[in-house]
């Protein structure tokens, strides 16, 4: 369970829990995200329930861990890369000799799917950030999902800890001189044009010529651009058949996960249900959002 301080401190940092965004394997965070945390630009100082739950459950884990395996884990506090501060970890658990540690998570049920061949790759990264900052050799994860427990364990690899240092060097160096991430600079660019001009204040269009090789250069990546999807899909398509009943691939190369995951609610059925078949006019328009400015690029077809 993280303190006041210690989130506070999380600023000045990148955490064990935070290296999957800078790598790129975090399906819940970006880059991007990260960089406008570490920046003071998005408060995160307070906790969530989910997070509340697990903070809870962590001492009677850490007891289980200890009663499945023998070996005594105590709570450590944040600790530093030795030569680069600004990478930390806070494990769940640490031998007194910092060999070993522990990470201890709490998944429902939706999750339990990305866990069947071992650790994500997103928690999988954080264990090892863990054993790069406290020096052990080995990590283990304890998972606990309802009255299920698994216990898996990570090894050191110093490859993937020459990737997680000069990845995390380099986010860091954004961090300092206030650089987004190159990946999402061009989102963030659309954001603030968005939020300076919310609406347009003529209907006359502007006339500009020279946009016209921007515009030409769009066309030519979006036609690339769907190419690749269609390809990536292929690749998808291809592993899921591969699959079959089983819910991944794992190897060497890492994994592909195929999950089931339950379907959105059809929030306009239940609505219309609710009202007796039809949503009223006027309640739509009480519940519509902020107006939003969408760019689209319509070029001309050549004259044949």
């Amino acid at each position: 369970m993280l303190s006041a301080a210690q989130r506070a401190a999380r600023r000045d940092s990148i955490g064990a829990s935070e290296i999957a965004a800078v790598l790129g394997l975090s399906p819940y965070k970006s880059a991007f995200d990260l960089w406008r945390e570490k920046i003071g630009e998005v408060d995160t100082s307070g906790g969530t329930d989910r997070g509340d739950v697990g903070d809870f459950l962590e001492p009677g884990l850490r007891q289980l861990y200890r009663y499945r395996t023998g070996l005594e884990m105590q709570r450590s506090t944040t600790l530093h890369h030795p030569d680069l501060r600004f990478i930390s970890a806070t494990p769940d658990g640490l031998l007194a000799d910092r060999s070993r540690g522990l990470e201890i998570k709490v998944i429902g049920p939706r999750m339990r799917a990305q866990w069947s061949g071992g650790p994500p790759e997103y928690v999988e990264a954080q264990a090892r950030q863990g054993m790069l900052v406290a020096g052990a050799q080995a990590w283990d994860v304890l998972m606990c999902c309802g009255t299920e427990i698994e216990i898996h364990t990570v090894t050191r690899d110093p490859e993937i800890d020459a990737w997680i240092l000069r990845e995390a060097s380099a986010f860091w160096r954004l961090v300092e001189t206030r650089t987004p991430p190159d990946a999402l600079a061009s989102a963030e660019r659309m954001a603030a044009a968005k939020r300076k001009w919310p609406t347009p204040k003529s209907s006359e269009y502007i006339r500009d010529e020279s946009a016209g090789e921007l515009a030409l250069e769009y066309g030519a990546l979006k036609i690339e651009a769907e190419r690749i999807e269609a390809r990536m899909t292929d690749i998808k398509a291809e592993l899921a058949e591969r699959c079959g009943d089983a819910p991944g691939l794992r190897g060497a190369w890492g994994s592909f996960a195929w999950y089931s995951q339950a379907a959105n609610p059809a929030y306009k059925a239940i609505a219309e249900e609710l009202a007796g078949g039809t949503v009223p006019p006027d309640l739509i328009t009480k519940h519509r959002g902020a107006p939003d400015r969408r760019a689209r690029i319509y070029l001309r077809r050549p004259k044949t």
